[in-house]
């Protein structure tokens, strides 16, 4: 029982400290709304830019991200994989993904964010429709801190 209760405590104060960081970093995407309508037209139009070249994806009026694609990919046939660093947002990484399911439809993943940021903005599917939403950086990606 004295193991349990210490476990907890010791869980406890971990997840204070994890709170206690990710308020004490800036916030990349305090300007935009807690949810974006992203067309997946403009999704779809990131997958026809090679590595190396400018790309400008207007999201909506309030979300355009403009940069360079650092990385295109194609680990399997039904996978494919872009990565831009977006400049107009500090240096953010977006990674974005296109699934080829066995029924022949497709989905897509993503991520923006950038690891001195609190927050980051995900591409969700919502009934069919794709949105980027806010969400606390520290319950997404986990903080592992180089050893000094």
């Amino acid at each position: 029982m004295l193991c349990l209760a210490l476990s907890l405590n010791g869980f406890s104060q971990q997840h204070k400290i994890a709170d206690n960081n990710a308020s004490s970093q800036p916030l990349l995407f305090k300007n935009l709304q807690a949810k974006t309508n992203c067309p997946l037209s403009v999704i779809d139009k990131s997958f026809n830019y090679n590595k190396g070249r400018q790309i400008i994806l207007n999201i909506d009026s309030n979300l355009t991200l403009t940069g360079e694609v650092l990385e295109k990919s194609q680990p399997d046939p039904q996978v494919e994989t872009i990565n831009v660093r977006c400049t107009n947002y500090n240096n953010a990484l977006l990674t974005l993904s296109r699934i080829k399911q066995e029924n022949g439809s497709v989905s897509y993943t993503g991520i923006l964010h950038n690891r001195t940021s609190g927050d980051v903005l995900l591409l969700v599917n919502e009934n069919g429709r794709y949105f980027f939403k806010k969400q606390q950086r520290s319950l997404v990606i986990a903080d592992c801190p180089l050893p000094e």
